[in-house]
């Protein structure tokens, strides 16, 4: 006889075969479409992309800043325009979707150039587009930023001087990546990419054949999922595949190697402002905040309770505020899910007890967005 629990599975299995259905035809649909749509794009390149010209200054060093604000023009984009600028940075906005005449003229204001095109490959799209643009616009700058607005940035000059600094081709910000272990505990990092929303070039690499020909032969897709796929994780197994060197600010292994050196309250700030999508784990950190002490066996099961964690869990969600704060880059998602979510409020919980410090443009429009939510 079938036992109960394996029938159990079975009908929950196909059940979220059926509830994925739609889902899976439309995604069929749009992957038949997407040669026309891409051929449709390219041959009429020029009514569909406007480009216009700003009142930043040219520089050898080249922003892509990709937004997509049909809401509004958000005041923080306005002001990482304007540390760009104060950094050397000549800002080329790209935005996804129509801008009103007078977030126009506002942006125009903090940019070198405007590129207006529809949101057809995501942020991937816009990438490619201002790319190939620029290519012949400034074919020998020394250095350039490709980003989006899918996280709040403090681009301070702290955060150029470790972008120049790093020896590496591109650099990101964060590396995200899945930590496994075997049979006797040992770590291991599988599946680890650069999260696309940042890549800083170094000259070398700008003006590389190899640097161009992923652009040139990237395919924009009209599928989120599909732009992930070909787009952020594509861009990482490029540069691994060719063996381009590359690296991120922050990463698990970073993390989980900086936290060997911090004391207890250190490690209770760690614990503090963490959050979870595992009450159990939720639950190990309040028992683990109550009896903190400056005990080597403390540090040993909160430090074990991080990596148990950071197994499970994202690091960007997790214990993002010690990370930032560890690191020195203040960058925050946007994400509208649970757990990003979770953390801007865990940020903005920081910020309010003075733990940690945001700039007044982010912390508004982080607590701005959680009453939205």
């Amino acid at each position: 006889m079938i036992p109960l629990w394996k029938i159990q599975r079975e009908v929950m299995r196909i059940g979220a075969q059926i509830k994925n259905l739609p889902t899976a035809i439309v995604d069929l649909y749009e992957l038949t479409q997407e040669p026309k749509l891409r051929r449709a794009h390219f041959a009429k390149l020029h009514e569909r992309i406007a480009l216009t010209d700003g009142q930043a200054p040219e520089t050898d060093r080249v922003a892509i800043l990709l937004i997509y604000q049909p809401a509004g023009l958000a005041e923080s984009t306005i002001i990482l325009c304007q540390d760009l600028i104060n950094n050397g940075f000549s800002p080329f906005v790209v935005t996804n979707s129509p801008l009103s005449d007078t977030d126009s003229t506002k942006l125009e204001a903090w940019c070198w150039k405007l590129m207006t095109r529809p949101n057809f490959g995501y942020d991937f799209g816009g990438y490619q587009d201002a790319l190939l643009t620029l290519r012949n616009l400034v074919p020998d700058a020394n250095a350039a930023i490709i980003m989006n607005d899918s996280v709040w940035l403090n681009m301070d000059q702290a955060l150029i001087a470790m972008l120049q600094g790093a020896p590496t081709a591109v650099v990101g910000l964060v590396q995200e990546s899945k930590l496994r272990t075997d049979n006797k505990n040992n770590l291991s990092v599988d599946l680890q990419n650069l999260q696309s929303y940042f890549y800083f070039i170094h000259r070398g690499f700008w003006q590389d054949p190899q640097f161009w020909r992923f652009w040139q032969d990237y395919m924009m897709v009209s599928s989120k999922k599909r732009t992930i796929k070909a787009g952020e994780l594509g861009f990482t197994k490029y540069l691994v595949a060719n063996d381009i060197p590359h690296q991120a600010l922050i990463s698990k292994t970073q993390f989980l190697d900086q936290i060997k050196t911090k004391n207890s309250d250190y490690l209770r700030f760690v614990l503090r402002y963490a959050v979870y999508t595992n009450p159990h784990l939720a639950a190990e950190r309040d028992a683990l905040i109550a009896c903190q002490n400056p005990s080597a066996s403390w540090h040993e099961a909160t430090q074990a309770h991080i990596r148990q964690t950071l197994i499970q869990e994202p690091l960007n969600g997790s214990f993002w505020v010690a990370a930032c704060d560890m690191f020195g880059v203040t960058v925050i998602k946007k994400n509208k899910d649970a757990l990003p979510e979770q953390m801007r409020k865990a940020f903005l919980a920081a910020h309010q007890d003075g733990a940690i410090a945001l700039s007044p443009d982010i912390a508004a429009e982080i607590a701005a967005s959680l009453r939205r939510d």
